[in-house]
């Protein structure tokens, strides 16, 4: 089986996204993770110059994950690990592989982050200097959402049930 053809199928299958491969524009909220499963196997497919998924071997996969560990946190390279072992296990269980190159992939250790709590000084400190953009911070301390996931919404992403407003 081609590799691009075997993406495409993937993603379709997975994430019920077609020609996923053409699409010139993806949802960031709703399509987020299908795009970087995606843009991720794309990756390993032009480091390791392959266009078979048979042709893809234990070796192709371990080069390309310890160039990836320079660029990436551990945390993020596990979840690329699991996403590299989805592909190839759906790969599998069509029977595109003679044997599946990532079963003997192991997971990295990961350290949990330091998680940072504003204190009041520094909270009144970001409130008094956010102008026009003074609501947006509000919303992003109470909710602890990301900026990136806050700039997307809309009025439809909130519900007013019984004088209470729900996101």
């Amino acid at each position: 089986k081609k590799y691009l053809d075997a993406l495409d199928e993937y993603i379709s299958s997975v994430y019920g996204i077609k020609d996923a491969l053409s699409r010139p524009t993806w949802h960031q909220w709703k399509e987020r993770q299908a795009q970087a499963v995606m843009n991720l196997l794309l990756r390993l497919q032009k480091h390791s110059d392959v266009n078979s998924v048979n042709t893809v071997k234990y070796s192709h996969l371990e080069r390309f994950l310890t160039a990836r560990a320079h660029e990436v946190q551990n945390n993020t390279l596990n979840k690329n690990i699991q996403w590299i072992k989805r592909f190839f296990g759906y790969c599998d269980d069509r029977e595109w592989l003679e044997k599946d190159p990532s079963r003997r992939i192991k997971k990295v250790k990961a350290t949990t982050p330091f998680r940072y709590h504003f204190k009041k000084d520094e909270i009144q400190q970001v409130l008094s200097n956010a102008g026009d953009y003074r609501s947006f911070f509000v919303l992003a301390l109470a909710t602890g959402l990301r900026a990136c996931d806050l700039w997307t919404i809309t009025t439809q992403d909130f519900e007013v049930i019984d004088n209470t407003m729900y996101f």
